[in-house]
């Protein structure tokens, strides 16, 4: 789905990438296409209300996604 202005993103589970970051926290998106599944060794580890997938790591190597600036 596209997104394009501030969405709150909302940390769902622990992520070395976004330590530090508040469970909560408004940024920058602009994105006309979106993960919808991660690869398997992946995990979701941040959304948005229309986003699923807004980051996302691998669970064992330092590999990350993301999808807001």
């Amino acid at each position: 789905m596209p997104e394009l202005g501030w969405p709150q993103i909302d940390n769902v589970s622990p992520s070395e990438l976004c330590q530090g970051l508040p469970d909560t926290f408004v940024s920058f998106s602009s994105h006309l296409e979106e993960v919808v599944k991660v690869p398997p060794g992946f995990t979701v580890t941040a959304r948005s209300e229309d986003c699923g997938s807004q980051g996302f790591e691998h669970v064992h190597l330092p590999i990350f996604g993301v999808q807001f600036h």
